[in-house]
């Protein structure tokens, strides 16, 4: 196949413990409007469903204030360095 130029190269269900305190990289869809974002994230925690992959994320300089984003299994994101 072809080489995906995507950065968003793993899928979710890879997300575990291991990962919290990474920065990672997803495109987020509203549910109401179908507005699109690119989330960008560290990880503060997670938790692993049956439903999706619910993490918790914040960015610089939160000072501990985190967002949760529950993503499905089969969700592509991408760590950033």
């Amino acid at each position: 196949g072809e080489a995906s130029m995507s950065e968003y190269t793993h899928r979710a269900e890879e997300l575990d413990g291991t990962s919290i305190g990474n920065v990672i990289s997803f495109l987020w869809k509203f549910p109401d409007s179908n507005v699109c974002a690119k989330v960008i994230g560290e990880v503060r925690s997670l938790y692993i469903s049956d439903e999706g992959i619910t993490v918790n994320l914040t960015g610089n300089d939160a000072y501990g204030e985190t967002t949760e984003f529950v993503l499905r299994h089969d969700s592509e994101f991408g760590y950033k360095s």
